[in-house]
């Protein structure tokens, strides 16, 4: 399957890619950002989704290219989650995303 994303021959695929790649990209360089405990701050999953939808991205890039920027940062976002003693903000909800954002972490890069 990298063989043909990284390829481009297929269109949609091809875009699907790239706009993933995009997302991952912006968030290298970056601290996985601090949970605030200011309700006004936190949308209902907010803070959870986030982690997931960053995990995601980048673990997804390293697995297609192999670059292992991509791997730290979704390791760093899910190291962030797993070392609270408790997950998520103030919704329980979101600690249902936080759980999932550490084990598609583990699932993804155990072997990186």
């Amino acid at each position: 399957m990298s063989a043909k994303i990284l390829s481009g021959e297929d269109e949609y695929l091809n875009k699907s890619y790239n706009e993933i790649k995009k997302d991952a990209t912006s968030y290298l360089g970056k601290a996985p950002k601090p949970i605030t405990t200011d309700i006004s701050e936190n949308s209902y999953i907010s803070r959870g989704f986030e982690g997931w939808e960053i995990v995601m991205k980048c673990a997804f890039v390293y697995l297609i290219e192999g670059d292992t920027t991509y791997a730290e940062r979704a390791y760093d976002e899910a190291s962030y989650f797993a070392s609270m003693a408790s997950w998520g903000t103030l919704q329980h909800i979101d600690n249902n995303q936080t759980a999932f954002a550490v084990a598609l972490c583990y699932d993804w890069l155990y072997d990186w």
